[in-house]
């Protein structure tokens, strides 16, 4: 007789179906939701504009040289939403997911759906010249969001790039 089941050897998961599956369930996320990129511009609008307003705002009080800023500022959302930042970003797609699925490989950055209390930081730094610029990390890692081999970004150049994802009246509201 074979006890192993109920001492919970079979109940051990297999790290490699639990990866598959996490990564089948990252595909179905952003094919449910994410494979139409003016709608994932529409849905990060808002928590973009945020960002830069609270961004501009911040480096107007430093440069002014007034103490009385935001150091700063704590947004809470859900994983569909740092994973739909992931996608507007260009840090994840479709097609790399499932490319990743395929052949078990993929060039460039390709991330899975966020696992529990992941996090997005999105820093204003200012150089030793008073030049401004912002780092975006997720989980820790700086991303390479403006330049491709450094994870700081000119402010302007950062609010260029995330104003250019953001949806505004000009633009067709998705159906």
């Amino acid at each position: 007789v074979n006890n192993s089941r109920f001492i919970g050897q079979d109940l051990i998961p297999d790290i490699n179906l639990t990866a598959k599956l996490n990564l089948l369930n990252s595909i179905a996320v952003s094919k449910l939701y994410f494979s139409d990129p003016e709608e994932t511009k529409f849905f990060t609008s808002e928590i973009l504009s945020n960002i830069v307003s609270d961004l501009n705002s911040a480096k107007s009080s430093i440069e002014k040289k007034n103490n009385i800023h935001k150091k700063l500022i704590v947004l809470e959302g859900s994983d569909l939403m740092i994973f739909n930042l992931l996608h507007v970003f260009g840090f994840t797609n479709l097609k790399c997911l499932t490319d990743l699925y395929v052949n078990g490989t993929v060039s460039g950055n390709c991330y899975q759906m966020p696992s529990f209390a992941s996090s997005v930081f999105i820093e204003l730094k200012e150089d030793a010249d008073k030049k401004m610029y912002v780092q975006l990390k997720y989980n820790g890692s700086s991303l390479l969001l403006c330049h491709p081999d450094n994870s700081l970004c000119d402010f302007t150049d950062f609010v260029n790039t995330v104003t250019s994802k953001t949806f505004d009246s000009s633009d067709k509201i998705p159906k």
